[in-house]
């Protein structure tokens, strides 16, 4: 069942939808590794100070990378939209929780459902993980352990294969 934050992305989308196309799932994501490189760089800036990009790390970096290398904008925060048509990302507020706060701002990237190969979930700990391929390039991203993972992943494999 989706959250509230999921259900008000589904309505929020509406505005981006091409004519005739319908929103099936929405999911809040980020790219793997944003969570844990936060942490770790408000750590460092509580000891020392600052933050800086080798605090941060690599990971996100190779996702926004693969992202981008097939039309994807995996900026933080976001909504992915698995519609009858296209895979979207929309840019969001921020979440604040109890589904207040996260409203669509405004479309990142959309790439046709055809370019789609899988959708794949997985549960790390607190967090679930959603690797998409794309036109052969895995983007590995994460949601809190609430997000309906399975359903988006189940939305995708409904849908008609060319």
């Amino acid at each position: 069942m989706p959250s509230k934050q999921e259900k008000k992305h589904l309505t929020g989308v509406g505005q981006f939808l091409e004519p005739g196309e319908t929103a099936l799932a929405a999911l809040t994501a980020q790219a793997k590794g944003v969570s844990a490189a936060r942490g770790t760089a408000a750590g460092v800036a509580g000891v020392a100070g600052v933050a800086t990009s080798e605090v941060l790390g690599e990971k996100p970096g190779k996702e926004h990378a693969s992202a981008a290398d097939v039309g994807l904008d995996i900026s933080a925060p976001m909504a992915l939209v698995i519609t009858d048509q296209r895979l979207l990302t929309l840019r969001t507020g921020t979440p604040i929780g109890m589904g207040l706060g996260g409203g669509i701002k405004n479309l990142l990237s959309a790439v046709p459902v055809t370019d789609v190969e899988s959708i794949e979930t997985s549960r790390a700990g607190m967090a679930k993980r959603v690797a998409l391929t794309v036109s052969g390039i895995t983007i590995n991203l994460e949601c809190n352990a609430g997000a309906s993972t399975d359903e988006f992943a189940d939305a995708f494999n409904r849908l008609p294969k060319p």
